[in-house]
């Protein structure tokens, strides 16, 4: 990862959203779920503004009370895991039109002197809703809908064998 590199989420596969402070993701593909707290949330609003990783530790430096290099290293790890779990992937940049940066500082603390405290991003996965999420709403369900999973068919199951027919 280079301080010019772009990111972006990976969609349609994940999808996330800020609620009170705290985002939450969703893997489509796998089903787990994610969430972090608000230093994870911002980064993530950066990353949607079409930020390059420089400009994320830039203004994550003027914002955090943290030595550059500790910011540094915590942001390039939390994307590398974002990255790992395909909720972000690299920006194409012959498609990616950068919009216009909301937000980013040229490094000047935007209240007067005081910076917020950096907290490492931690992402934390979660697998207990696997089954529920990747359910296909319109096919895998009982008359009742989502989330009520269609219960298999014993005689479909026993005449099968294991065999196709």
């Amino acid at each position: 990862m280079e301080p010019r590199d772009i990111y972006r989420v990976n969609s349609p596969t994940a999808i996330g959203e800020i609620l009170e402070g705290e985002l939450v993701m969703i893997n489509l593909d796998t089903g787990t779920y994610y969430s972090t707290g608000a230093v994870g949330a911002a980064l993530w609003e950066l990353i949607n503004e079409g930020s390059s990783i420089g400009e994320i530790c830039r203004e994550f430096s003027s914002r955090f009370d943290a030595e550059k290099k500790d910011i540094e290293r915590e942001v390039l790890s939390f994307l590398s895991k974002l990255q790992a779990e395909k909720l972000i992937v690299p920006a194409d940049d012959s498609n990616h039109a950068k919009p216009k940066m909301v937000g980013i500082s040229d490094g000047a603390p935007e209240s007067a002197g005081r910076k917020e405290p950096f907290e490492v991003p931690v992402l934390s996965k979660y697998k207990d809703m696997q089954d529920m999420l990747l359910l296909d709403p319109i096919h895998d369900v009982e008359e009742t809908g989502w989330p009520m999973a269609k219960k298999p068919d014993p005689e479909t199951e026993n005449n099968n064998n294991g065999t196709w027919q």
